[in-house]
């Protein structure tokens, strides 16, 4: 896998067919799949972030083992306290209440945004980290956990004063679609 530097800024007209949003923006712009994981990176109001890590694409999905479709969704806490739920809980009690889930995924459930090493530890979820390594056609996060906390965190202050919260997703598509328009 190769995968350039991020831009530093969302690049101009990534986001001019969006609806006018009063809230919060993360932007997940998809940059490379090698067919068992994809590599994206991760904009917070238009200024990086951070990098993502997922499933690959799939035509036909495999659970656990295809990434979500790109497309607009809302962010938020899913509030079901399940098995996942406690142990994230018992990990890390200082700052971890809800699982910040990505909702209304068409033919998907449970999809969240959180911690992992790589796309085994996704299972159709958005894993985020500063920092990725890659060997072999094969990439690997490895301080995804202080990442996540350190978005969890930020998110949450959102969430509990009840700004809204959006995620958009883009295929590898967007850099064409962008020299397109130019």
């Amino acid at each position: 896998i190769k995968v350039k530097e991020p831009f530093l800024e969302l690049p101009k007209g990534v986001l001019t067919t969006q609806s006018q949003f009063d809230g919060i923006t993360l932007t997940v712009l998809r940059c490379k799949d090698n067919a068992k994981s994809t590599i994206g990176w991760i904009y917070l109001q238009e200024q990086y972030y951070c990098f993502s890590l997922e499933d690959t694409f799939r035509k036909i999905k495999v659970d656990g083992e295809t990434r979500i479709p790109s497309g607009e969704y809302t962010l938020n806490f899913n509030k079901e306290v399940t098995p996942k739920t406690k142990d994230y809980r018992n990990r890390y009690p200082e700052w971890f209440t809800y699982h910040l889930h990505i909702k209304k995924v068409p033919g998907f459930t449970g999809v969240y945004i959180h911690s992992g090493g790589n796309h085994k530890d996704t299972s159709g979820c958005i894993l985020v980290s500063t920092s990725v390594v890659i060997k072999e056609e094969s990439a690997f996060f490895d301080n995804s956990r202080n990442t996540f906390k350190n978005l969890y965190i930020l998110l949450k202050n959102y969430l509990e004063s009840n700004t809204p919260v959006r995620i958009i997703i883009k295929d590898e598509d967007w850099i064409k679609n962008l020299n397109d328009r130019s």
